[in-house]
């Protein structure tokens, strides 16, 4: 029996994408989207427009969960923390702060619903909402918490603060 190698299987050389996984990565999802949305505007067959808008919402929620679990890492980062931390069971004040001011950075930077957020972190939508309105609160009434909150949001997401802002 003949053994085996890699050109026996793979015939042609390896697409030039392989290079650079990152940059083409992110292409081929764009192409992938594109391809599935116009599946599922359902010119075609009732099936494949049914199951071409369910593999968009997949692919949605997991570029959504991809972006709540860098905010995650940043803010966690920033507090000297685990991400895990964020998602644990621990309720001692420096961890639930964190993850409230966290659960708080990602409703306002992702637009998430609160549902997705919760799931995120291992919580029911209602913790969300109260984090939320907690830090919202804390924001309105002091203004030097406001602007921390707004150069870690600006450092999150790569602008300038509206108060750093001359």
């Amino acid at each position: 029996m003949a053994e085996l190698t890699e050109h026996t299987v793979f015939r042609y050389p390896p697409h030039s994408f392989c290079a650079t996984p990152e940059f083409v990565a992110d292409e081929l999802i764009d192409a992938l989207m594109g391809v599935l949305q116009r599946a599922a505007a359902g010119n075609g067959v009732p099936q494949v427009a049914g199951l071409a808008r369910r593999a968009l919402a997949e692919l949605k929620r997991i570029q959504g969960a991809e972006g709540l679990a860098t905010i995650s890492e940043f803010v966690a980062h920033e507090f000297h923390m685990c991400p895990d931390d964020l998602k644990s069971r621990a309720r001692d004040q420096r961890t639930a702060f964190c993850r409230q001011l966290t659960m708080h950075l990602c409703r306002r930077i992702t637009g998430k619903s609160f549902a997705v957020i919760a799931t995120h972190f291992n919580r029911d939508y209602s913790t969300v909402i109260h984090a939320c309105h907690l830090i919202e609160r804390r924001t309105q009434r002091d203004a030097a918490f406001r602007v921390f909150i707004e150069k870690l949001e600006g450092s999150i997401t790569q602008t300038v603060p509206a108060t750093a802002q001359g």
